[in-house]
């Protein structure tokens, strides 16, 4: 396999690895909207770029909770569709073996 080239970004103690190729942008966490009713994990909203795009915290995702009051937002697409993943801080990029990395354990967020 092929190295792969990852975005690692801290939410509360631990570090969690993106693959860099599904992160567009990083920038500094502004004002998130709560909404009701939404789904797990869905935090609320935030204007990026003049469009509202779903927040998801990274934390309640993950089942980790998040440290920082305001952190980061990571632009990543989902299915197609773009989002906001919340997250304390960008730790690095890295490139590494895949055989290195194992994926985030079942039973964690939702």
């Amino acid at each position: 396999m092929n190295p792969e080239r990852l975005l690692l970004a801290r939410i509360g103690a631990e570090t969690f690895a993106f693959p860099l190729a599904e992160v567009f942008e990083v920038i500094d966490a502004t004002e998130v909207t709560p909404l009701a009713l939404l789904p797990a994990g869905v935090a609320g909203q935030s204007v990026y770029r003049d469009r509202l795009l779903p927040v998801i915290d990274g934390g309640l995702l993950l089942g980790v909770p998040r440290s920082a009051p305001k952190g980061v937002l990571l632009l990543i697409e989902v299915e197609g569709d773009r989002a906001l993943l919340w997250a304390d801080d960008v730790v690095d990029r890295v490139t590494v073996d895949p055989h290195r990395y194992r994926a985030v354990p079942a039973g964690g967020g939702g």
